[in-house]
């Protein structure tokens, strides 16, 4: 429907746009909210959660991927020349092809872990806020998810900008975006590493190698091979925060159980997926407020102050969010004893049951 672009007045498909846009991503959200919240009911050992986190993550990468690669090629075989047209049927096409594969995730999944109370215990909203209270590693998370896709969104979005005005090399947008895809490579290491490594320790290694990235692709001013050198380094220390963050919110999950008594992964869940939602939307917002005030104008030659908001936003801030993102690992997110402990302690509960 977002795509089908009736014949409408200018506000009419104003009105359109805003609510079919609003819709698609409330209904996204109706989607991934479940997807996040079953992983800490599918198992609870910690590292088969760890690497189903990993395949999902990396699916994500390949879809993204097989998109990028086949939209405008299906639009043009699709539209033949009208744009309009082969939008809606390559849309329609993927639309199809995620309905089936919701449908085989549907099929295929099971919720095995049970509350404490019994499996088919129902938790008002009252007492699934129990389990937040004193949840330290929750909290800690939460802010994590704010902070990591504000700085990942924010490079992402200033990527093109710093490109084609400050580096005057618009030919290699597409390059370094396609390049970004390298965050693979450290979500595929993520199994085999955190059998030696702690979460924590991971994400802290991953994020400081992001931020070696970013000194390299500022150090290498206009040399491309040193930009490239950069984002890939910086794209594969990404991947090893992106591979566990979903992993940490579902360790979050058995923390306010053995805490609380109450195992209420869907509030916990949503809760730190609001937080995302609010870093990938400041992510966006940000560097258009920075771009307005530097005095940024599109197709032009770009003024000493435009262009210093726009290193600040592809270089600095993501350096600085980088920094408070290891900062919240050092000094939130801690645990009373093991996670180890924490969920044998769990198991133990539930057999008494």
């Amino acid at each position: 429907m977002l795509f089908m672009g009736p014949e409408l007045s200018a506000s009419g498909k104003l009105a359109y746009a805003y609510i079919f846009y609003i819709a698609a991503n409330v209904l996204y959200a109706a989607v991934n909210n479940p997807l996040t919240t079953m992983l800490p009911s599918m198992s609870s050992d910690v590292q088969e959660r760890t690497v189903a986190n990993t395949f999902r993550m990396i699916g994500g990468q390949v879809g993204g991927l097989i998109v990028n690669l086949t939209l405008l090629p299906l639009v043009a075989y699709f539209g033949a020349g009208n744009q309009q047209k082969g939008f809606f049927y390559t849309m329609t096409l993927f639309a199809i092809m995620g309905l089936i594969l919701f449908i085989v995730t549907f099929l295929n999944t099971r919720e095995r872990v049970q509350n404490i109370a019994g499996q088919d215990q129902s938790l008002s909203v009252k007492e699934s806020l129990k389990a937040i209270k004193g949840n330290r590693p929750w909290m800690a998370v939460s802010l994590l998810g704010i902070v990591f896709f504000l700085m990942y969104i924010m490079k992402l979005s200033a990527g093109i900008y710093y490109m084609t005005y400050t580096l005057e090399k618009p030919e290699i947008v597409s390059l370094v975006n396609t390049l970004s895809m390298v965050t693979v490579i450290g979500m595929l290491a993520v199994p085999f590493l955190s059998k030696r490594f702690s979460k924590k320790s991971l994400i802290i290694t991953g994020i400081g190698i992001n931020i070696i990235g970013q000194l390299i692709i500022y150090v290498g001013g206009h040399n491309v091979a040193m930009i490239i050198l950069g984002t890939i380094v910086g794209g594969i220390g990404l991947g090893l925060p992106g591979g566990l963050l979903f992993a940490l919110m579902a360790d979050t999950v058995d923390y306010g159980e053995w805490k609380s008594g109450i195992r209420a992964q869907g509030i916990l869940v949503s809760a730190a997926g609001i937080g995302i939602k609010l870093g990938s939307g400041l992510g966006s917002a940000i560097p258009a407020w920075l771009l307005a005030a530097g005095g940024y104008v599109a197709k032009q030659k770009q003024t000493d102050s435009a262009l210093q908001m726009i290193t600040l936003n592809y270089i600095w801030l993501p350096i600085v969010f980088s920094v408070l993102s290891i900062l919240i690992m050092v000094f939130i997110y801690k645990w009373d004893k093991p996670h180890d402990e924490i969920v044998a302690e769990l198991e133990a509960r539930r057999a008494q049951v």
